[in-house]
Formats: C-alpha cells, sequence, structure tokens
C-alpha cells in the first residue's frame, strides 16, 4: 500500500463511477481496453490513492506581456494573482491501485490455448490508472470457491482463475488455498493459516503438500 503524503488529501475507501456504481476496495472491476475492439482489461482494487497534479507549463509572455496583465488586473480589481487556497482537486488527482488478471491469450506462453472465455489469471502485478477509466465491476472467484463452475460461468460478468503467472520467470503456477494443505510441519501450517488463504507453486510441489 501507499505511504500517505500529508500535503494530499486522504483517498477514500469507495469510489462513484460515471455510471453511478460504487466501487471500493477488495472489489473486482473492468478497466477501459488500450486498443478498440479489445475485452475491457480486469483486476482488484488494492486502494484508492492521490497523486499530485502535473502542472502544464504557462506560456512564455513578454515583459511588455507582463506589464500588460498586471495594468489589466489592477484596473479590474483583480486579485487573482495573490495566495488563495486551492482546492484539492485542483492540486491532486484520484487514482485507484489494481492488482491485475490476465486472459490466457495474453500470456507470452505458446502453450496456453485455453478457449474458456471466463479463465483468468492471476498476476503479481500491480499499477496505477485513472479512477475514469473503470468500466464497471466483475465478480472473479478461486476455482475452490466455486460450488458449481458451470452454474458460476453462466452468470453475466462472472470468472474464475486456477493459476499465477509470473511475468518475470514467464511461468505459470497453480494457486490452492492454505486449508488444503496437509503435508507440512504443524508449526509451519499454523504460520500459513495465520498469514495467507492462498498459496501457489509448481504443480508437483502442490501436489506433494497437498496429497494425504
Amino acid at each position: 500500500m501507499s505511504t500517505l503524503d500529508p500535503s494530499l488529501p486522504v483517498p477514500p475507501t469507495s469510489v462513484t463511477i460515471a455510471d453511478g456504481t460504487s466501487v471500493s476496495i477488495d472489489e473486482y472491476v473492468y478497466l477501459q481496453a488500450e486498443y478498440p475492439g479489445e475485452p475491457h482489461y480486469v483486476g482488484r482494487v488494492m486502494e484508492f490513492v492521490y497523486v499530485p497534479r502535473v502542472r502544464q507549463p504557462k506560456p512564455l509572455l513578454s515583459m511588455s506581456g507582463i506589464r500588460k496583465q498586471m495594468a489589466d488586473k489592477t484596473a479590474s480589481g483583480d486579485d487573482s494573482g495573490r495566495d488563495t487556497p486551492t482546492p484539492a482537486s485542483s492540486t491532486a488527482q484520484l487514482r485507484v491501485r489494481l492488482a491485475w488478471f490476465q486472459r490466457p491469450r495474453d500470456l507470452p506462453l505458446t502453450r496456453v490455448r485455453a478457449k474458456d472465455m471466463r479463465l483468468l489469471v492471476a498476476t503479481m502485478h500491480t499499477d496505477l490508472n485513472p479512477v475514469s477509466a473503470i468500466r464497471g465491476k466483475c465478480q472473479v472467484r478461486h476455482v475452490s470457491e466455486i460450488s458449481d463452475l458451470n452454474a458460476w460461468k453462466s452468470q453475466v460478468d462472472h470468472y474464475y482463475y486456477t493459476q499465477l503467472f509470473d511475468r518475470y520467470s514467464t511461468r505459470l503456477y497453480d494457486i490452492v488455498p492454505v486449508s488444503q494443505i496437509r503435508n507440512a510441519p504443524q508449526e509451519v501450517l499454523q504460520k500459513l493459516h495465520d498469514t495467507y488463504e492462498f498459496i501457489f507453486a509448481e504443480t508437483q510441489k502442490i501436489n506433494d503438500l497437498v496429497s494425504t
């Protein structure tokens, strides 16, 4: 999570997007795709963050132009040149930090040929995006949290995942709930249960951990 900058406003825990939908932390959203015709990106809202607004440089004025502006302000009684409080919206922009999911077809892996349009792949990649780019909400769950996968997929905007993609190693890892782990020392199991909901590892290691 971001460290709060005392010069910026306290960020909200939820926002209302253009269509009137309320979006909160830990909900899943669609983000506008980069290219027309492409499906929306999918991510989990981690936090909302204010970032300093980048000021556009003003055009250069000659000394005669500056004198004329000052004279015009004096004649009109305009005090806008004096120091006045600045609204937060004019000094900061609201961004949303997303934890990204990817569609299997978008992964740089030639062996991935999934035809299930509701299947996503988790990643560890996060970044900040304009709140205005959010296009709606969706539902994303690990397959272990779904009792009837076909019924889940039949619902609009419902997705699931089973694996995580590491962009640095360019490898896929299986994800399982910590509750399914059996073959580990008791103190390790307790630490996992207290700290994590899921773990990821290579398929063979997962099999070794969960087999009874």
